[in-house]
């Protein structure tokens, strides 16, 4: 069965020892809406990501933001910027 990005997020935050209220930037109730499927917005995966130590670019597919393959050739024209760039 395929998690709810809601149900990823309870588990990750229980996982790490958390609770709705740790948050900073990012309401108590807004984490709780959230895990119970309300959607997230960008500026705060970000913040939820901080806190978890873990990848926003990760948050945003999970949450249905962006889609893997967008991900994936956004790094790989960054990456080839850089090598452009040396």
């Amino acid at each position: 069965m395929t998690l709810t990005f809601g149900e990823y997020l309870r588990q990750l935050r229980k996982a790490k020892g958390l609770t709705v209220n740790d948050f900073p930037g990012v309401s108590g109730p807004t984490v709780s809406r959230i895990e119970n499927g309300s959607e997230a917005k960008p500026d705060t995966l970000r913040k939820l990501a901080a806190t978890l130590n873990c990848s926003f670019i990760g948050m945003m597919i999970k949450a249905g933001h962006i889609m893997e393959a967008e991900a994936l050739g956004w790094i790989g024209e960054q990456q080839d910027k850089q090598k452009g760039a040396m």
